[in-house]
């Protein structure tokens, strides 16, 4: 152990970058060159990704793009899917909270309604259906589900559109 740390010591501490720079600075047609053919390359495969540029490619290297363009399909898929699947379930959470929140706020109107005008509730503890759609609806015209699930909504006066309807033709 001693002897490769003493082996490690004797290196000069400087980093391998200066060497590579030093080889930059000695030839750099050799790189500027070597560059040019790396981005080559990497057009030509772009092209091919995208279908283009197949004319010189036999049959076993177009067998091995399309594996690969396979293997690429279906990893957007999967990762398509899994965007799916969480954007799913934050939108249930969105629901249940939601859902939530609609159960808290019929509770303490329901509790607000019992306290300001008991005889609108029965013994059961529902709304009573005549007196509550009445006041409900000429408070907040809203419609309002009564313990019975029916939906009560404000009925238009019939007269005003007679006499709109009149006006319009007269």
């Amino acid at each position: 152990m001693e002897e490769i740390l003493g082996r490690y010591k004797r290196l000069p501490k400087t980093s391998g970058a200066p060497c590579i720079e030093q080889a930059a600075d000695q030839n750099p047609e050799t790189e500027v060159n070597a560059l040019k053919e790396e981005l080559s390359k990497l057009r030509d495969l772009c092209q091919r990704m995208q279908g283009k540029g197949l004319d010189g490619l036999n049959l076993k290297e177009l067998e091995q793009l399309e594996h690969q363009l396979n293997d690429g399909i279906l990893s957007v898929k999967c990762r398509k899917e899994q965007k799916a699947l969480m954007e799913n379930e934050k939108l249930r959470k969105e629901v249940e909270e939601l859902k939530q929140s609609i159960r808290l706020l019929s509770s303490s109107e329901s509790n607000c309604l019992k306290r300001r005008r008991p005889g609108l509730f029965s013994d059961e503890g529902c709304l009573d259906k005549e007196a509550n759609s009445q006041h409900i609806d000429l408070r907040l015209g809203l419609p309002v589900t009564t313990c019975c699930d029916e939906i009560k909504t404000p009925k238009a006066d019939s007269t005003s559109h007679d006499s709109t309807s009149q006006m319009a033709s007269g």
